[in-house]
């Protein structure tokens, strides 16, 4: 997470300065005052992924992507391309050159790393949300392509294309919050709904519990019966949790043969005992291509303070307690 949002946060200050330098040599006042515009936007984007660098820095931020290698990857193959357009920047193009620089550098950052990472970021009393700020930022260029496009074929063509760009973006984050193989949420998805249901939770003082579940010894499964055994045991898993547990509650795949689910309000005094039906449940249902047991670790509080620190010190609790459960024999409740 940390050289994801570092890399987040190199590419917006380079976007930052390729406004600044666009808007000190544009001749044209309206052009000159877009580009000023789009550059104190990107300064507030830079304060953003300054908020998130700390948060990361203390450890307080989980891993929210599947494959983190892969967009650190991606990222890093932008950065180039950001420089390259910076030092075009800064040689004085014309008017009609300067919005083709621009357009081309939007798209690259137009990545969905930008859009969901927005969303976890704390938003200020009476300040304007940072996922809007980046909506309303995108936008408000899109508009001044399209009205050159009133006037040049080319620029219609580049207006429409960064709109189509943009709505499929946000498409691919949406239809990503869900995992292919169960159905239910993917790590993504998870954590964006934990964080709408635990400042929920807080507002209204309510008792939450977290519960983490690992198949016992499903690399062992795995090997012996094949990838399509353990891909079957993994979707019947997340058919009976989802049927046992409340329509309110959150259940996603936290990661691999992990699943989380997220309870609120909930009674402390029956936490353990929806536990152990969930494990009951299992061992007793899911015997194909042989028996399948899970082990499972539970934390329980109310979210107080810092939402984010709250929510991820109980995730870490319920993961310790797992751990004890796995440690301590497997198929059992550690609470």
């Amino acid at each position: 997470m940390k050289k994801i949002i570092s890399l987040c946060l190199s590419l917006d200050q380079i976007a930052e300065k390729v406004y600044d330098a666009l808007a000190s040599v544009a001749e044209v006042p309206w052009v000159r005052e877009l580009w000023r515009k789009m550059h104190e936007e990107e300064k507030t984007h830079v304060l953003y992924w300054l908020e998130l660098e700390k948060e990361a820095e203390s450890n307080n931020l989980p891993q929210l992507f599947d494959d983190p290698d892969k967009l650190v990857e991606e990222l890093e193959k932008i950065k180039p391309v950001a420089e390259a357009l910076l030092e075009q920047a800064r040689s004085s193009p014309k008017t009609s050159e300067s919005f083709l620089l621009a357009a081309r550098l939007e798209m690259h950052l137009m990545h969905p790393a930008f859009l969901y990472l927005f969303r976890f970021v704390k938003q200020e009393a009476g300040s304007t949300s940072p996922i809007k700020n980046y909506e309303s930022h995108l936008l408000n260029f899109n508009r001044h392509l399209l009205d050159l496009g009133k006037k040049s074929l080319y620029f219609q063509v580049l207006g429409e294309s960064f709109q189509k760009m943009w709505i499929q973006t946000q498409e691919q984050l949406n239809k990503s919050f869900h995992d292919v193989l169960t159905g239910i949420l993917n790590r993504r998805g998870l954590f964006h709904s934990l964080d709408i249901a635990s400042h929920l939770a807080q507002r209204s003082n309510s008792q939450v519990a977290v519960v983490m579940i690992d198949i016992d010894d499903f690399k062992n499964l795995n090997d012996s019966f094949g990838h399509y055994s353990g891909d079957r045991v993994l979707s019947k898993v997340a058919v009976l949790l989802k049927k046992n547990i409340r329509t309110s509650d959150i259940l996603g795949r936290y990661g691999g043969e992990e699943f989380l689910i997220f309870l609120s309000p909930v009674n402390v005094n029956s936490i353990f005992g929806l536990a152990d039906k969930l494990r009951k449940c299992i061992a007793g249902e899911v015997r194909d291509p042989r028996p399948v047991t899970i082990s499972i670790g539970v934390s329980s509080g109310r979210i107080v303070g810092d939402v984010q620190r709250a929510l991820y010190k109980l995730i870490r609790e319920a993961d310790e307690n797992l751990y004890q459960a796995k440690s301590q024999g497997k198929n059992r409740v550690v609470f």
